[in-house]
């Protein structure tokens, strides 16, 4: 620790530590504590008697001026028993402004802000920042990135902030009757500290159960751990029940394909679930268990045995799973894992975006010259032991790796998506998009987009020998919940 004078002349003490360690602000029994940046990396705390006396007053924070200002590095910014206006700046920064009626502007890079007693007031910065409001009634606030704001106890105000199209903000309340308002981006309600269920309806924009909530412009509910009621409205949801025997009811959403289907997961427990007029995905991909969903029958077990209504896509665990399509044209993903999926009726997908690839899927082996009674399958390195064993499916989705989908006699369609694929769909209307990358389609009769270059239908699985591009995004989506394809 070094004391020092400080270089505008004014009278006081100077307190200097290095980045990274804790560091209490000043301001105790009348004085007026300043935190400014001297180098990088090094944050001093001036005790001044008149801040107002300033050369250069520095930073300030929802039009006040700053009294704890951070570096451009990783800082722990301690606040005082007083009312503390903090600006963290760069870095990966801890706050934690104690009592206080205190403000706090996040700087460019993740902050960890933990606010006080009193009523406090805090804004996101550029980075992802998580933003705990503590006991008191608060005002926080999200910015531009993935931002977590915490109410806690109090009459909390929570509002998202501008994130891009698939950011995902977690508002929780907390105990008393809060204020949770999201932003243009995916705004989520979470209810999972609760200490009962909850009922929350995105149509009415409320919910009950751990205080009175009112809910604006929010797109997602998180559930509690005990029997939960969750509504969703138009908006392409995602709703996700967590544990306890949960009742949720899907929006009118959009379409699967589209990428603005609602996604709703009842978590553990058995859940009563039903999608909306749009087409609703059923996503058991975080569990740990295999699951067996049959969207005929209307019923799903593994983890909890649910029951189901109006779903058109389903989402495999990271094991082996079986999932059966009902009477509709179908989405189904198995993931990982050694999978059986029949599509039933209908023009059936089978989709393999969220696995890293490449896979091969092939839909009618003697078209390629193997053996008839291999059957369909779908089969990659990153699959495990073994390979998915298919039927009922007319169309594919590939990953972002070097994929080799090969289609049937029926009418196919079939994406690659990024990666340099090779993709053939034989006899039929066929459509082939090869998406981004250097693919080959060996088709020159049907549909083709996206295609480097185009062969006649092959005799037998052919080399992909195109340069690899890099990779690019894919351009398919399932639900905005569930974020681009790997």
């Amino acid at each position: 620790m070094n004391a020092r004078q400080p270089k505008d002349g004014i009278p006081g003490t100077v307190a200097t530590r290095r980045h990274g360690t804790r560091l209490p602000g000043a301001g105790a029994a009348g004085w007026a504590g300043t935190l400014a940046l001297v180098g990088s990396g090094l944050v001093v705390a001036a005790v001044i008697p008149n801040a107002a006396q300033a050369v250069n007053p520095g930073p300030r924070c929802l039009g006040q001026p700053a009294t704890i200002v951070g570096s451009a590095d990783m800082d722990e910014l301690v606040g005082t028993p007083g009312r503390d206006v903090v600006v963290s700046r760069g870095g990966d920064d801890f706050i934690d402004t104690g009592a206080g009626k205190d403000l706090v502007c996040s700087g460019d890079d993740f902050d960890n802000v933990r606010l006080g007693r009193g009523h406090d007031r805090a804004l996101g910065g550029e980075g992802d920042d998580s933003l705990d409001g503590g006991r008191g009634r608060d005002i926080l606030r999200g910015q531009r990135e993935v931002d977590a704001l915490f109410g806690g106890e109090g009459d909390d105000h929570l509002y998202g902030g501008s994130g891009q199209s698939v950011i995902i903000e977690g508002l929780i309340g907390g105990p008393g009757d809060d204020m949770l308002v999201g932003g243009p981006g995916l705004d989520s309600a979470l209810f999972f500290d609760s200490p009962r269920g909850v009922t929350a309806d995105l149509r009415t924009g409320t919910a009950t159960g751990h205080g009175t909530d009112v809910l604006s412009d929010v797109e997602g509910v998180g559930g509690s751990n005990f029997a939960d009621h969750i509504t969703g409205n138009h908006r392409g949801n995602g709703l996700f029940g967590q544990a306890g025997a949960d009742t949720i009811h899907a929006g009118d959403s959009g379409t699967i394909a589209g990428g603005t289907a609602d996604a709703v997961s009842g978590g553990e427990g058995a859940d009563d679930i039903s999608g909306g007029p749009g087409q609703d995905l059923l996503t058991y991909g975080h569990i740990p268990l295999g699951v067996v969903v049959d969207l005929a029958e209307g019923v799903a077990t593994g983890q909890g045995d649910d029951t189901l209504r109006g779903f058109e896509g389903v989402i495999g665990s990271r094991l082996n799973d079986r999932l059966t399509g009902g009477p509709h044209d179908d989405f189904l993903a198995g993931g990982f894992g050694d999978d059986a999926i029949d599509g039933r009726r209908g023009s059936d997908t089978a989709i393999y975006r969220d696995v890293p690839g490449p896979v091969t899927v092939v839909l009618d082996p003697e078209l390629i010259g193997e053996h008839a009674d291999n059957g369909p399958y779908a089969e990659g390195p990153e699959f495990g032991a073994g390979s998915d064993k298919l039927s009922g499916i007319d169309d594919i989705w590939g990953t972002s790796g070097r994929d080799h989908l090969y289609g049937d006699d029926g009418v196919n369609h079939i994406g690659g998506f990024s990666g340099n694929d090779r993709l053939a769909g034989f006899a039929g209307d066929d459509r082939l998009d090869g998406g981004d990358g250097e693919d080959v389609c060996e088709d020159r009769a049907d549909q083709l987009r996206n295609c480097e270059s185009v062969g006649a239908r092959a005799a037998g699985r052919s080399a992909d020998t195109s340069t690899d591009a890099g990779g690019g995004q894919s351009t398919a989506a399932l639900s905005p919940w569930l974020g681009p394809a790997r």
